[in-house]
């Protein structure tokens, strides 16, 4: 995401519901083979609490997540890396 476009108001965000559970696991999905092939455990993991619908712009939440999780198994060079989702109600 580019910040210096975010500050001069040039990016525009959606403001839509969209299930954050649902895209959680479909990129745990899509990572899950990466961790396997790196001899990485990958889990995620919700609380009981966790909100899953939301409203916002889903394609910037997938991108920030998208980046957090392949710079999460990049520099993991043994071990895990745990995804816990918790919410409070």
């Amino acid at each position: 995401m580019d910040f210096s476009e975010i500050e001069a108001d040039k990016v525009e965000f959606e403001d839509n519901s969209f299930d954050l559970k649902e895209l959680l696991n479909n990129l745990y999905n899509e990572f899950k083979p990466i961790a396997v092939e790196n001899s990485i455990t990958l889990a995620l993991n919700f609380d009981d609490h966790f909100h899953q619908y939301w409203l916002g712009d889903v394609t910037r939440v997938k991108q920030v997540l998208i980046n957090i999780i392949s710079n999460a198994l990049k520099f993991t060079h043994q071990g895990s890396v745990d995804i816990n989702i918790s919410g409070s109600q």
